[in-house]
């Protein structure tokens, strides 16, 4: 039977892409880049949009001014990992 993960297992998914591609804190990867990643890997864009709101609820990921595309890994977002 299919299971719903909650927005906190939706963003650890996400930070398992940061893992893979190997970000450090103040790195950052494109909106357009991880939709890629994972919508290839079977998931929903609003499955994605909820992690990445939890994401940067516990201060993981961050958003610069100017860049709403963006997600930037924090010093904690990198510990988490």
């Amino acid at each position: 039977m299919a299971k719903l993960l909650t927005a906190e297992g939706y963003g650890r998914k996400i930070l398992d892409i940061y893992r893979e591609l190997n970000v450090r804190p103040e790195e950052m990867l494109m909106l357009t880049l991880l939709n890629f990643r994972w919508v290839k890997s079977g998931e929903r864009y609003e499955d994605l949009i909820k992690g990445l709101e939890w994401l940067m609820q516990v201060k993981y990921l961050e958003q610069k001014e100017g860049k709403k595309d963006v997600f930037f890994l924090t010093k904690v977002g990198f510990a988490a990992l």
